[in-house]
């Protein structure tokens, strides 16, 4: 069992997946790390055989847990933990509804509600938005779609600037791609996602093909990385220029990283390593050893 993807609540708790994706293991399930233990809770898992093939993606709105995976046609499902709870758990598209014809490649989730996910299409990286406002649009696709397409290979992260309107043009969206680096999708609104497009940053492609990015209030971002012999996690500005350099404490194949509300803990989760790591910036602190399923994790109540 590996973790693969992670968001962070407001109560600085970590919620990861571990997914068949991550190529280290054949488990999809759903954990929380409580900020400050070192015993991870399973919450939600899906056997061999179920309807779902592997968990794709992972945001949290307020104490919503989103969760996106891929099943055997293909298609995907948005699945929706109110108040991170498996009692309350919720599929979508709910009947009658379009489904969700494409695999989705991380999501991220704004402070209204708009959910935006990566796809990955003949000639590039694309992004898909739906709607989980309190409108009740329930999950619904929200039309015309961002025309525009990253260059590159299958988009791995995705991340919004918390706190801000993305009615109002001006903010933009991070995505990861494997082969063309960090890109920036800017143009659009989440009223009009239809003018979306994809800006790659100069400065971070060639080699560079980042695992998790995760993007701060202001608009700088930290991203890790384990192929093409980058094993790290670093910070950027928007501009992709150098801020900062974590220590390796170890790392084998970082996939994603988190930052907690007030900006002073990151959290790297290494699926290969099957380790969290935490750095209280700029200081790494000791990582949390995985170990075995019968070891480390409790059951959920």
């Amino acid at each position: 069992m590996s973790p693969y993807l992670c968001a962070i609540d407001p109560d600085n708790n970590l919620w990861f997946i571990t997914s068949a994706a991550s190529g280290y293991g054949s488990h999809n399930g759903l954990l929380k790390l409580t900020h400050g233990e070192t015993t991870a809770v399973l919450v939600d898992e899906f056997p061999l055989g179920s309807l779902v093939v592997e968990l794709t993606g992972i945001a949290v709105l307020a104490r919503d847990v989103f969760v996106s995976a891929r099943v055997a046609d293909g298609g995907s499902y948005i699945i929706r933990y109110r108040s991170g709870s498996r009692d309350e758990r919720e599929l979508f598209p709910k009947s009658g509804q379009t489904g969700y014809e494409t695999a989705f490649w991380g999501i991220d989730v704004t402070t209204r509600g708009y959910l935006f996910a990566g796809v990955t299409a003949p000639g590039g990286s694309g992004l898909r938005e739906f709607d989980f406002t309190e409108r009740g649009r329930d999950g619904a696709e929200v039309l015309p779609r961002p025309q525009g397409l990253a260059p590159g290979g299958a988009v791995k992260d995705i991340s919004v600037l918390r706190g801000r309107d993305y009615n109002l043009p001006g903010s933009f969206i991070l995505s990861s791609c494997a082969g063309s680096g960090v890109c920036m999708w800017r143009g659009g609104t989440a009223l009009d996602p239809s003018g979306y497009v994809a800006e790659p940053n100069l400065v971070l492609t060639g080699s560079f093909s980042p695992n998790g990015v995760v993007l701060d209030p202001v608009g700088n971002f930290f991203a890790c990385c384990s192929g093409g012999g980058n094993v790290w996690a670093r910070f950027f500005n928007a501009f992709g220029h150098l801020l900062e350099m974590f220590p390796d404490p170890g790392f084998e194949s970082p996939s994603d990283v988190a930052l907690t509300k007030g900006g002073d803990f990151l959290y790297v989760i290494d699926q290969k390593a099957r380790k969290i790591f935490f750095f209280e910036y700029p200081v790494a602190i000791e990582p949390v050893s995985w170990g075995s399923i019968k070891a480390l994790f409790k059951q959920a109540n």
